[in-house]
């Protein structure tokens, strides 16, 4: 069988300006697909609109630009993808796969443990049968066989999802679906070989693989990259008010990427736009990043 064409791809969110972190890994992302000959798309992933900040998208994409990143094929946006998540949807609804859930998020906490990544939801709605409407949300049944993956970076990754997560929303009581199916889906729709992405999404990765094998859906390869962290010790955030990408001298923010990535150190940084990516793709190398996932810019 013919390994496909690399195709990555990068898919901030318009609730705020690109920071450095989101730079980081648009960097990453960026050098492994062309170090590979491969494509790099772009998706902006609004699906929450109540967090999205008009005009954002634009500002985010002319800022990728004035920093020398050429993206492959047309700009895709998440909420014109909301027909095929409902597609999605109502095959794992018909494979027996889903339920309704009432549950307050003041509920859950009550009543649940936590597991690795916050409450493990306790099963309450799960045996109920109740019956759908436009605002309940629904849950994806999980169990305990184990999921694995293998991620470039922090190498084999294992969960038994109804222990250490429990079942999961894959769409809110508010309408909108929940990230771990839309990405899922938004890879599928892409073809994306590759995921190239913070290590903050590690341990989503499992429910992503997860759906994607109740879906039928060709599960990507992983590198989940260090991450950025503020002076507080918090991930760097959009919408948190963290400080924007500064494009007025385009290198000197991208060799501060390059650097936080564990990179070879340049004779110097004395260069055009052209000169960084053309020495950046030539001495990419994946393997110098430390396995971690926390550092201070």
């Amino acid at each position: 069988m013919l390994t496909p064409p690399y195709r990555g791809r990068f898919a901030p969110s318009p609730t705020g300006p690109l920071h450095f972190g989101s730079l980081v890994a648009a960097l990453a992302s960026y050098l492994e697909a062309k170090s590979r000959a491969g494509q790099w798309l772009v998706r902006i992933d609004d699906l929450d609109q109540t967090r999205c900040v008009p005009g954002m998208d634009n500002h985010i994409l002319h800022t990728l630009e004035l920093l020398g990143f050429a993206w492959d094929g047309k700009i895709t946006y998440q909420h014109a993808m909301t027909p095929l998540y409902q597609e999605a949807l109502q095959k794992l609804r018909r494979s027996g796969h889903t339920y309704v859930c009432r549950c307050s998020r003041r509920q859950v906490r009550q009543h649940a443990r936590l597991g690795i990544e916050g409450p493990v939801y306790p099963d309450t709605c799960r045996e109920l049968g109740l019956r759908e409407s436009a605002h309940d949300a629904i849950r994806l049944k999980t169990d305990e066989q184990p999921i694995s993956f293998h991620d470039a970076l922090f190498g084999l990754q294992t969960q038994r999802l109804h222990t250490d997560i429990g079942d999961f929303l894959i769409r809110r009581a508010d309408g909108y679906f929940a990230y771990q199916l839309a990405v899922v889906v938004d890879d599928a729709q892409a073809g994306i070989t590759h995921v190239v992405r913070g290590s903050d999404l590690l341990a989503s990765t499992a429910r992503q693989v997860y759906l994607q094998r109740l879906l039928g859906l060709p599960q990507p390869a992983y590198l989940h990259i260090p991450l950025v962290l503020g002076e507080d010790g918090k991930k760097l955030s959009k919408s948190d008010a963290a400080h924007p990408v500064d494009t007025a001298n385009p290198v000197v923010p991208l060799f501060a990427a390059w650097h936080f990535l564990g990179q070879v150190r340049a004779e110097t940084t004395d260069m055009s736009l052209e000169a960084f990516w053309s020495w950046a793709a030539s001495h990419w190398d994946p393997e110098r990043m430390k396995q971690g996932t926390e550092r201070r810019r």
